[in-house]
């Protein structure tokens, strides 16, 4: 079962909801079927969306363009950055928080 759906047009759109994944946390299983997409397509820049994240009165769905030199620096890699933006779509009630 594949948690993402990839929408190719010029820029390939990436979507994938975490409301679908019933209170589990599958953002590494996310984070890896896009790092595996990106590095077997020949796409130097992709488009991820969430679903279930959104903000504002229009309720609208935020994406976050992934280009192939945004990762690196000193310790970055394509892993570590993926998984940022996918944390960062997670609508902030997602995880709960002990210390809150």
């Amino acid at each position: 079962m594949s948690l993402i759906k990839v929408s190719q047009l010029d820029v390939p759109l990436i979507v994938f909801n975490s409301e679908d994944w019933g209170g589990k946390s599958y953002d590494d299983e996310v984070a890896e079927e896009i790092i595996t997409f990106l590095k077997e397509s020949q796409y130097s820049k992709v488009l991820i969306q969430n679903l279930e994240y959104d903000f504002g009165d229009t309720g609208v769905h935020p994406i976050v363009m992934v280009s192939s030199g945004d990762f690196g620096g000193f310790k970055g890699t394509l892993t570590t950055f993926i998984k940022d933006v996918i944390y960062d779509l997670l609508p902030e009630d997602y995880y709960e928080h002990p210390l809150t």
